[in-house]
Formats: C-alpha cells, sequence, structure tokens
C-alpha cells in the first residue's frame, strides 16, 4: 500500500502552557517595534504562533527600528525575541509574565504595540495606482495568447497596442477579452485615462514599505485560475469570485537605484507565514541582480492555495508589471517550505508569465515521487501536470532552481522530485543543498546564486 510520509520540524524550544486565557476571543493587529538592534535577524516567538522561532520575522524599515505586526486571538498573550538565533525578553516592553517559572515578555492585545517604537498604529500604507495610458500592461486575447503592451489608439473595430521593442500591433475587438476591449475604450477616451489612476509611475516610492494595489488581474476569477490548474472549482465558490485587491497588502521592496528608463527583474514571493517582507540579508541581492520584490501579506500555509495564495501571487505579479519597468524576461516566482510548495503548483501552469522559479526548502510534484528510503513508498502527486502548451514553455525556456540544506526536513523530498520530475521534464532546472543549513531561510550568498542562474549567468 502506497502512503504519503510526513514529517515534523523539531526545535530547542521549551513548549510554554498558559492557562486561564482566554484565546478564543476576537482577535487584533498587534504590532511589534525593537529598537537599536544592530543584528541580522530578529523574529517574535510567542503561544500564538506555536513558539515558532522563525515563522515571524521582523524587518529593518529604518536604520535600527525593526518592525512586524500579526493577528492574535484572545486578550493576552506571552511571547519572547529571537535575536540572531538567541531567545530573549523584549528590551522595549517592561511587563512580563512567569509561567512554570520561564519569564516571558507580556503581551496585551488591546495595548496593539506592545513594544517602544515609531509605528503604535502601524506603518502608513501607500497606494499604488499605476499610469494609464502609458502603462504597459497584459491584454489577453479571446485564445488565450497573451501580449506586454501599451494603448497607442483605438480606431473603429481595431485596438493599436505598442510592444516594448517597438512593435505596433493592430488587433480586432473581437480577439481581445471584452474586459480588455472595453478597458481599451476607457483609456481612449478624451481625458486618456480613468478617474481612478492618477499616481505616476516615475515618482515610485523606493525601500521598503506595505502597499495595496488596484487593477485587478484580467484572468484572476476563480473560474480562470482552476481553469489554467485543471482544476474542479469548489461549489461554494462562484464562476466570478475573485480577490477583492481593496482588502489585501503586499510587501515591496524597490531598490534605492531603480530607475523606470532601466527595466528590472520582478520576484514575487509567497511566503510560509503571513508576511510578504524580504529577510533583511536578501536585500543587497536584490540590488545587485537589478530586481523589485513583491509579497502578499496574509498569504501563509494556514490560507487556501487556489483560493488566495495563488491569486494573490498573480495579482502582486500584474500589478507590479503596471507600476515598475519590469523586464518580462525577468519575471520570478519564489517561495519558502509551503510557500515553495505553491510555487510548484503554480509556475509551470503559468510559465507564460513566470520565466523562472524558486523552491526554497519546499516543492511538490505532478507525479508519484518514490520515498528515497523506503522502497515500494512514494509521495503521491500534489496537482495534475501542467496543459503542454505552458510545460512545453516551462520545460524548454525557463529556470528553475531547487534550493535546501543538508539538515532540511524536506531534502530528502526535494532531491527525490528533482531526480524523477523536474530534471527529468525541464531542460534548466539545478539542484542546490547549502551546507549545514537546516529548514530555514538560505543564507544571502546562495539567494544570490540561484537568482544568478535565473538570469542564465551561472550554468551547471
Amino acid at each position: 500500500m502506497m502512503k504519503r510520509m510526513f514529517s515534523l520540524r523539531l526545535s530547542n524550544l521549551v513548549v510554554m502552557f498558559f492557562l486561564g486565557w482566554n484565546t478564543n476571543a476576537p482577535g487584533a493587529t498587534v504590532y511589534f517595534i525593537v529598537t537599536n538592534q544592530a543584528n541580522n535577524d530578529i523574529y517574535v516567538a510567542g503561544d500564538f504562533n506555536d513558539w515558532n522561532s522563525t515563522s515571524f520575522p521582523l524587518q529593518e524599515r529604518e536604520p535600527n527600528v525593526w518592525y512586524g505586526e500579526t493577528d492574535v486571538a484572545g486578550p493576552e498573550h506571552a511571547y519572547k525575541l529571537v535575536i540572531d538565533g538567541n531567545w530573549q525578553l523584549d528590551p522595549g516592553n517592561p511587563a512580563t509574565v512567569n509561567v512554570d517559572g520561564v519569564v516571558n515578555s507580556r503581551l496585551v492585545a488591546s495595548d496593539r504595540n506592545p513594544a517602544s517604537g515609531p509605528y503604535p498604529e502601524g506603518p502608513q500604507t501607500e497606494v499604488l495606482k499605476p499610469k494609464t495610458r502609458d502603462a504597459y500592461r497584459i491584454w489577453t486575447a479571446r485564445s488565450g495568447k497573451t501580449l506586454e503592451a501599451k494603448l497607442d489608439a483605438v480606431q473603429g473595430e481595431q485596438v493599436i497596442l505598442s510592444t516594448r521593442d517597438g512593435r505596433q500591433i493592430r488587433i480586432h475587438t473581437n480577439a481581445l477579452m471584452p474586459e480588455d476591449v472595453a478597458l481599451a475604450r476607457s483609456l481612449d477616451s478624451d481625458s486618456g485615462e480613468l478617474m481612478t489612476m492618477a499616481a505616476p509611475t516615475d515618482n515610485i516610492r523606493r525601500g521598503l514599505y506595505t502597499a495595496t494595489f488596484t487593477e485587478p488581474f484580467p484572468e484572476g476569477t476563480m473560474k480562470d485560475i482552476y481553469d489554467r490548474l485543471q482544476l474542479d472549482k469548489p461549489p461554494h465558490l462562484k464562476r466570478d469570485d475573485r480577490i477583492n485587491l481593496a482588502d489585501e497588502q503586499f510587501e515591496l521592496y524597490v531598490p534605492e537605484d531603480y530607475d523606470p528608463a532601466t527595466p528590472y527583474g520582478l520576484m514575487v514571493w509567497i511566503d510560509a507565514g503571513d508576511s510578504g517582507m524580504i529577510p533583511m540579508h536578501w536585500r543587497s541581492v536584490l540590488d545587485q541582480n537589478r530586481l523589485i520584490w513583491v509579497g502578499a501579506k496574509n498569504s501563509g500555509n494556514d490560507q487556501g492555495i487556489e483560493e488566495r495564495r495563488i491569486p494573490l501571487a498573480l495579482e502582486a505579479m500584474y500589478n507590479a508589471r503596471l507600476l515598475f519597468a519590469i523586464d518580462p524576461k525577468r519575471v520570478y516566482l519564489a517561495g519558502i517550505s509551503g510557500g515553495g510548495r505553491v510555487v510548484s503548483r503554480m509556475v509551470f501552469s503559468y510559465a507564460d508569465l513566470f520565466t523562472g522559479g524558486i523552491f526554497v526548502i519546499g516543492a511538490d510534484a505532478w507525479e508519484d515521487i518514490p520515498v528515497l528510503d523506503k522502497p515500494g513508498y512514494v509521495w503521491p502527486k500534489d496537482f495534475p501536470e501542467p496543459r503542454s502548451k505552458y510545460m512545453n514553455i516551462a520545460r524548454k525556456e525557463n529556470r528553475y532552481v531547487m534550493l535546501t540544506g543538508d539538515l532540511d526536513m524536506n531534502r530528502s523530498e526535494m532531491q527525490s522530485i528533482f531526480d524523477h520530475a523536474y530534471s527529468r521534464a525541464l531542460r534548466h532546472v539545478v539542484f542546490y543543498q547549502v551546507p549545514n543549513m537546516g529548514h530555514d531561510q538560505p543564507p544571502s550568498q546562495w539567494f544570490d546564486k540561484a537568482i544568478r542562474y535565473l538570469d542564465g549567468e551561472i550554468e551547471e
């Protein structure tokens, strides 16, 4: 009998039990701010995230000011900071709680902000609205083919588009998706732009910040996504259901040297937790490789894959390509742990939109995969094999990196997926195993190596 192998991550944690606290009370968003800590990695571990020492990272939004936010249920909680691997009390929060002889920092959810810092209500969210007529966007034909171009004009039943390389394309309105025809006619009105859009992309903010987007991905309905993935849509979902962008937030990192005159690459991130922030030690890698980062918030392992995680990644990709000068040959999708598994499920079916992928300490496959040390056992396939027209693009044109570590609990599964599926089906794919690394974020030099492989600078 075939069966799936599961493994649990082990860590050197003391599991603490708290009695008498109402953890089922209504939730609240709390903000953590740590100042004057010139460290490489700061995490928050508490009873609200099962004392996981790596699932909730704080990010350095400005020099020596580290920030993070999370939703908690119940009025009171205990937590500690994990700074460069060392567990300690929050230096900005004098409140503590002693449980079974262990002293922890005490969080009262109604305080919202347990530590001192400049963000008592959290940082402001940037609303990013792209230019319209001058913006390059993805136009979709009824046949399913897509084209990145900007609108020149609408003449009768002809939509005239210009590509980045200067070609002019004429498309009959009957050949375009109806929503794209409506958009073209709106942009070609007397005003030349939709009234809801204003901010010019050449004044875009640089650095690390939270943003909301305004432009829905043209193929972002539940019907579109389930059809593309060859899955049966659950009955509780309607055909036209989709992500409401007004309710979502995304984390961006835009290098200070970004210039709209020179296209950058794009890294769309799917996290295992609910933060879409880039790890601090990877920022210099994006700077050097001229990449913009975008990751959805509230897109962690506890969220629905087809209902939220995949749609949010598509919305992030689409809006970033409208807002920034993006090289269409450098649009990458990456994720960690469970996020890496989601990347597996979508990057091949969307090979026409994502030209590369990085699977960090987690991946899935479209066929049964042998368990290396258990003959006769397999990891069953996790999703249908992508349609041939997309898989052919993935196989012949795109590039992929599997990134794990010697001590990663998923290493054996990833190795088998590489050996029995990816390396056989894909022309450009590599397997990187980081020495002495467990189920954790790879060091910056390995993330850099993965990007350079995607860029074609490294051949293995």
